[in-house]
Formats: structure tokens, sequence, C-alpha cells
């Protein structure tokens, strides 16, 4: 799957878009296949602050369970509830309809220092 550009990437395979001064993010194709079919989530309530390399969540497949890592400090004012219902649209859609979470309050600052396409795929390679 092609990485999209229109979005930054942490370490920790979450990529994060800014859309409608709103910072949605996800997972990457490179996450969701490593963990394979994704059964259950634990997300954030809304309102939640969280913490740039804090845990906010738990995403847990067939195989194994593992954290969510937020990418920037922020709050959370909305998570996907239809991915919640159905965990399996993570590994169908993961940078489209399988995003998990809308942020607020965050630094523009900070969201540019996380890697683009091009350094993320190098990451990963």
């Amino acid at each position: 799957m092609q990485l999209p550009d229109d979005r930054r990437y942490s370490p920790e395979h979450v990529w994060a878009l800014v859309e409608n001064n709103e910072l949605v993010v996800g997972i990457t194709d490179h996450a969701q296949s490593a963990l394979g079919s994704v059964v259950s989530l634990d997300l954030p309530a809304k309102g939640q602050n969280i913490c740039t390399s804090d845990i906010c969540g738990t995403i847990e497949s067939m195989k194994t369970a593992s954290d969510l890592i937020a990418p920037l400090n922020a709050r959370v004012v909305d998570i996907n509830d239809s991915v919640e219902m159905d965990p399996e649209m993570i590994n169908e859609d993961p940078y489209g309809e399988g995003w998990l979470l809308r942020l607020t309050e965050f630094d523009m600052e900070e969201y540019h220092k996380l890697l683009d396409a091009g350094s993320y795929q190098e990451l990963i390679e």
C-alpha cells in the first residue's frame, strides 16, 4: 500500500493528518499488517488529554496486543465509534475509515517534527 504523503508519521507507526483544525490519528498499514486481524480496541475517552509518547490506548489482534502511542500532546475530541464496533476496519482501510482519534489543542510545530512519508518509509524498510 502506498504511503499517503498528506500526513505525518511517528516512529511508533501512528499517522496524523491535519483536517479542519483537528488532528486525525490512526495506525499505519505497516502496523496493522504486523498486528494481523484486529479484534478489539481500548481508546482514550473524549475530553482526555494525551501526552507525546505516552500509551493512550491498546489495539488487540488475534496474535498480540499493541500499545497505541500518542504522537503529540493534545486533547481527544472524538473517537471512531465505527472502528470500535468493527475493529477490522483498521485492517481494511488504515488511512481512511479505519482512523482512531480526532485531537485538538496540539502544537503545529510539533506536528511538523513528525516524520514525513519518505522518512517513515526509510524507517520501516
